[in-house]
């Protein structure tokens, strides 16, 4: 069986999983909301674990239990307080943790450098502040799919508003991905909610490319 975390250079997901307006929409009316996960899983290898999901021990063996595997998990930080136990918990979820985005336009300097400082063993992407000089090997920017895509070692991150997807941006995106030969790359999609066409009709370009 193939790994859904492997067999494609570039990723696919949402932001979260979690929105209110999916129901009836993507996820069947009656389905349960720990069902949700897995549900999403089974169509898209990846997700992001938002920041106002709690992942102590028991927030991870939710993740884990209802789920199946997949998705794989990028885990979302937009404070400095609680991030390095965000850190742990992304370390603690093993392989299943594709990366670490830092969503830092709410952090001083001091503080994202302490984030990225903690996080250094992680593949990091920071979002919202341009990327520091002095930020640890591997870490890079958020690409917006504004100019060019950032290159080098490290997590290759993409987030796009579902507002702005449309296919000719979308195989834009995709192609910049693509261009850099090193590794998996993922691209989140957000939104209120992020249309669920718009996801699968990103798969779809993907795999015409």
């Amino acid at each position: 069986m193939s790994d859904p975390l492997t067999e494609h250079r570039v990723l696919i997901g949402a932001a979260d999983w979690r929105y209110p307006a999916w129901t009836g929409d993507f996820y069947p009316e009656d389905l349960p909301e720990d069902w949700r996960l897995g549900y999403y899983g089974n169509e898209f290898p990846v997700v992001g674990i938002p920041p106002d999901y709690v992942l102590d021990a028991a927030g991870r063996a939710a993740l884990e239990e209802d789920s199946d595997g997949t998705p794989g998990f990028v885990v979302r930080i937009a404070q400095a307080d609680g991030a390095a136990q965000r850190l742990a918990a992304a370390r603690a979820l093993g392989p299943r943790c594709v990366g670490v985005l830092v969503e830092a336009a709410d952090m001083a300097p001091a503080q994202l450098a302490d984030v990225l400082g903690a996080g250094a063993s992680l593949p990091l992407a920071v979002a919202g502040v341009a990327l520091p000089a002095d930020a640890p090997a591997g870490v890079r920017p958020c690409w917006d799919g504004r100019g060019e895509p950032p290159r080098g070692a490290g997590l290759k991150l993409a987030c796009l508003s579902a507002t702005e997807a449309t296919p000719r941006r979308l195989r834009e995106v995709m192609e910049g991905l693509l261009a850099d030969a090193a590794g998996t790359a993922v691209l989140l999609l957000d939104g209120d909610p992020p249309p669920v066409e718009v996801l699968r009709n990103a798969v779809v370009i993907r795999d015409l490319l």
